[in-house]
């Protein structure tokens, strides 16, 4: 993966334990400068901690990479009802600078143009 001259690319990717789902840790963690990864693992502690509690902790990072760097956002995890609840967690940060209305056209329009991004299974 290049690094210089790529925009940055924000990686939220949740499972139960990082030990026996996190597949690649080693590559991600290699994956150059512009790659940032941020994991959620609800079994890993007693309290359940799930991507969406991770972005409301970066909001202002997913703000950053998504609006002033035009980066790309990709998901990956459970597809019970995280993709929904991680998409509501990106417009909330978004709402943040662009209103509620204007973040979900913003939204919608990286989905379209392959900003936004789900890779997920169950």
């Amino acid at each position: 993966m290049a690094t210089n001259g790529s925009r940055p690319l924000l990686l939220f990717f949740g499972c139960r334990n990082r030990n026996s789902d996190f597949f690649f840790s080693s590559d991600w963690a290699s994956a150059g400068d512009n790659v940032s990864v941020l994991t959620a693992f609800s079994r890993d502690q007693e309290d359940k901690v799930y991507v969406q509690h991770v972005m409301d902790n970066n909001r202002q990072k997913i703000r950053e990479l998504i609006l002033e760097k035009s980066g790309s956002f990709f998901v990956a995890g459970n597809s019970k009802s995280m993709p929904t609840q991680v998409r509501e967690a990106l417009v909330a940060a978004l709402a943040e600078t662009l209103g509620q209305d204007e973040a979900e056209n913003f939204v919608e329009k990286m989905e379209m143009n392959g900003r936004y991004q789900t890779e997920t299974w169950s």
